[in-house]
């Protein structure tokens, strides 16, 4: 049995199509059968790789009971964040405004037929668990207040949606000195000082202030603005955040050490931290951060493309299990290295050890920044990237977005600037995109790698 999801072409929207839970896409059908029916509406927004997604698919939106709930007393709206980023974007500020923190994924909103938002919530665990209340009974008493009292729930939403009204009209303003003193005063604040970046965990690679932070220090001079940058690229190089093995940047890291990531990994992390690593590079002539845009890079040719154009994303999970394709046991990685008559102090300085540190198994971290160019470190990762061949690699989301192809693209044309073989995949990238997501004067937003694009930019 499947619901309406089953006839979108959305990656993320089609995994759900199997739910018990009877969904409906965004569209005026689902807004006013709520209107008809004077329903509450649960809408629930996530993106494929997610991790947590996955969660309360499996807990809730697969569990009979919570589905029978929410196809009596709700309208049920899923969305795909990557394919209608507008929505996702409006639904965050919501969130921010209603629980005074940043939002994120799953992101679960309940409203009005008038669409106007009464609770905001991001993971729900289906019983009560985390200091949250279970979603089950969170359902009964969503649908218990709406029934009794929904006047008082439109207020409360268009109170919500009146904060949010810009009280002043934003104008554009010159760059002046005084402006930039105040930009570089505010990243000096905001660093964290201790392993780099801003912000507490999950900690996000902040690439866009980590760019103008660079771009400052090139009109002031001020070295304390490239230190920051340098410090916290060579904080995260050492972590789990980055895949050591393959290549490429995790989505953000649960830790504020870079140490242990979210798993998945998307187009557009992967294009802008190639490119910061690269214009770093020529401010700084340190080879290790080129070197890591190249790997980068080249991840994303090999695993993360086709006919040269990029995914969006690849998952976290394997069969299920976070991490899976990613971590390794002590005992593979011990013998492996014994059959190539590699020393077993290579385990220390890969962090694999026999208690792991992610359940029992080990994501590869380096002890030392400098140590990755060392010949004998070199062959260990070729052999531990043997070892993943034989692994499931999670799933990629095979959907084109345009914006993010772009990133990619100038990620190429910045790395053609010190090897020139990325000069023709960045032309043929660009040639293939124009192709596939320009129709006359109509530039469209996303696409099925397989199919004609429909959703306009």
């Amino acid at each position: 049995m499947t619901n309406r999801l089953i006839n979108e072409e959305s990656h993320y929207l089609q995994k759900h199509a199997q739910d018990p839970v009877d969904w409906y896409p965004w569209g005026e059908e689902a807004l006013q059968k709520a209107q008809k029916e004077n329903k509450a509406i649960f809408l629930s927004i996530g993106y494929s790789s997610c991790h947590w997604c996955h969660v309360m698919q499996r807990e809730s939106f697969d569990n009979e009971e919570i589905a029978q709930k929410l196809n009596e007393n709700f309208i049920s709206i899923k969305v795909d964040k990557e394919e209608r980023p507008d929505i996702d974007r409006h639904f965050q500020e919501i969130y921010e405004k209603m629980q005074n923190k940043r939002g994120g994924w799953p992101l679960s909103i309940f409203m009005t037929p008038k669409r106007s938002p009464f609770h905001a919530a991001s993971y729900i665990p289906p019983i009560a668990n985390y200091g949250m209340m279970g979603f089950a009974d969170l359902l009964d008493v969503i649908a218990r207040s709406y029934t009794q009292d929904s006047e008082t729930m439109q207020k409360k939403g268009e109170e919500v949606l009146e904060a949010l009204k810009p009280k002043s009209n934003i104008e554009a303003t010159r760059i002046t000195e005084q402006l930039i003193n105040i930009s570089v005063q505010q990243i000096k604040e905001v660093f964290e000082k201790e392993y780099g970046g801003f912000g507490d965990t999950p900690k996000f690679l902040h690439t866009a202030t980590l760019n103008l932070a660079l771009k400052l220090y090139k009109l002031t001079k001020d070295k304390e603005l490239k230190d920051i940058v340098t410090y916290t690229l060579d904080k995260m190089l050492l972590g789990g955040l980055y895949d050591h093995v393959d290549g490429g940047f995790c989505h953000s890291s649960r830790d504020k050490m870079w140490l242990v990531p979210h798993f998945e990994k998307m187009t557009y992390d992967n294009a802008l931290m190639a490119k910061l690593l690269l214009k770093t590079y020529q401010e700084s002539n340190i080879e290790l951060y080129k070197e890591a845009a190249f790997e980068t890079i080249n991840f994303m040719l090999q695993k993360m493309s086709s006919d040269n154009l990029f995914f969006s994303t690849s998952s976290a999970d394997t069969n299920g299990e976070e991490g899976e394709y990613f971590i390794y046991s002590y005992n593979e990685v011990k013998e492996a290295f014994e059959a190539e008559d590699l020393e077993s102090n290579l385990l220390f300085e890969l962090s694999i050890s026999k208690n792991g540190n992610f359940d029992g198994k080990s994501i590869v971290r380096l002890q030392d920044i400098s140590s990755k160019r060392e010949p004998e470190i070199e062959k260990a990762l070729r052999i531990m990237a043997k070892l993943r061949e034989k692994r499931e690699y999670p799933c990629i989301d095979k959907k084109i977005v345009t914006s993010w192809n772009a990133m990619m693209i100038g990620a190429l044309f910045e790395a053609s600037k010190s090897e020139k073989s990325y000069l023709e995949v960045a032309l043929k990238s660009l040639e293939a995109l124009e192709k596939k997501m320009v129709d006359g004067v109509e530039l469209y937003h996303t696409a099925p790698i397989e199919k004609s694009p429909k959703v306009k930019a």
